[in-house]
């Protein structure tokens, strides 16, 4: 989910408005310029493009936060999905973001990372193995504690499900085993 390491060494993941993107666009090199344009990339909500480096690895990505009037304004659920969809290593969002902001995406990676799997007769591959380094403006210590209070509330639903099937007499005891 989250790594410790220093994030200098993790790839970027800019995180772009639709509205931002011409002058992000802009600041970039020519060949991601010129890959960014061949795979039609807008900025659109939870759009990801990699970005390839020379040796044809993944030196960097770029999340899509749609229409959003500034990237200060993203919730949990802009980055929830990037988790599962970017290959596998460490990453670091390399957008400057506020206090707010930084703590929502870190949490939307949680989110992005939980697996509730109690009712899956096969389950579900892990995400992809890829680790977020958490941004140096995120209260961490609320991320975790939110994201496992939202686990814990999964769970507690899970066993909620289950009560009332037996109840309801749609599973016997013998079905919850």
């Amino acid at each position: 989910m989250f790594t410790d390491h220093d994030a200098s060494g993790a790839h970027p993941l800019w995180l772009v408005t639709e509205g931002g993107l011409a002058s992000w666009h802009a600041a970039q090199e020519a060949v991601t310029q010129s890959w960014l344009t061949a795979l039609r990339f807008r900025a659109e909500r939870h759009q990801l493009a990699v970005i390839p480096g020379a040796e044809g690895a993944p030196r960097g990505a770029v999340l899509g936060l749609g229409a959003l009037a500034a990237v200060a304004d993203l919730d949990l659920w802009n980055l929830a999905g990037a988790p599962e969809r970017l290959p596998a290593g460490a990453w670091r969002i390399a957008t400057p973001l506020p206090r707010e902001a930084a703590t929502a995406a870190a949490l939307g990676w949680a989110s992005g990372c939980y697996r509730f799997e109690r009712y899956r007769s096969v389950p579900r591959a892990p995400a992809g193995g890829a680790l977020l380094a958490p941004p140096a403006e995120a209260d961490m210590a609320y991320v975790r504690s939110a994201a496992g209070a939202l686990a814990m509330l999964a769970l507690a639903d899970g066993a909620m499900v289950e009560i009332r099937a037996v109840h309801s007499g749609a599973l016997g005891p013998a079905d919850t085993r």
